[in-house]
């Protein structure tokens, strides 16, 4: 046999043997599970929930429409979410109240995954931001966080904004608008 004729056959073996591999790994049913696999443990409907500190301090409240529990995915899935953020420092009043079309609650995480018409509205009448919007937020639950890197739009009695990215810390009330920011501000007579 010549030369060609042993690399023609090693290259065919090869190829058979990387095919098998290849072919092995997507009929493996570990790893083809899709989510229609998943049932879940629990299906509530006008679910309400309050979350306290460790000091028995209300933190924040969550309403959803629907609600499946997956405790194999350690996620629960919200349908029309309402969460409400409570003042850190007293407890009794609401700071702001969160809504969108879908939540995914990421226990191991901690963290609140909210996507379709997201809206952060400030309870306070006074606050200079009243309104957020965003198609997609993460809310960290236990430090009261948000993040985003989708649009952002924020809204007030004098003031729009809009732009890409959002760093909000619920408790400090700062909210942070990370890129390509756009400003409108309307000046007030003064008293």
């Amino acid at each position: 046999m010549n030369r060609l004729t042993w690399v023609s056959g090693l290259f065919f073996i090869t190829s058979l043997v990387i095919y098998a591999l290849l072919d092995t790994e997507e009929s493996d049913p570990k790893k083809a599970l899709q989510w229609d696999t998943y049932e879940p443990d629990y299906i509530a409907e006008n679910l309400f929930n309050r979350n306290f500190d460790k000091t028995g301090k209300l933190t924040s409240t969550v309403f959803g429409e629907r609600m499946e529990s997956y405790s194999a995915l350690d996620m629960t899935i919200f349908t029309n979410p309402e969460v409400t953020v409570f003042n850190e420092e007293s407890g009794d009043d609401p700071a702001w109240k969160v809504t969108a079309s879908e939540g995914s609650l990421y226990q191991a995480l901690d963290q609140l995954q909210l996507k379709g018409s997201v809206t952060i509205k400030a309870t306070d009448p006074l606050s200079q931001v009243q309104t957020i919007t965003t198609p997609y937020l993460v809310l960290e639950i236990d430090s009261n966080q948000m993040h985003t890197d989708e649009k952002v739009i924020a809204l007030g009695p004098h003031i729009e904004m809009q732009g890409v990215g959002l760093q909000a810390d619920l408790n400090k009330q700062d909210i942070e608008i990370l890129q390509d920011v756009e400003a409108f501000y309307e000046q007030t007579p003064a008293n």
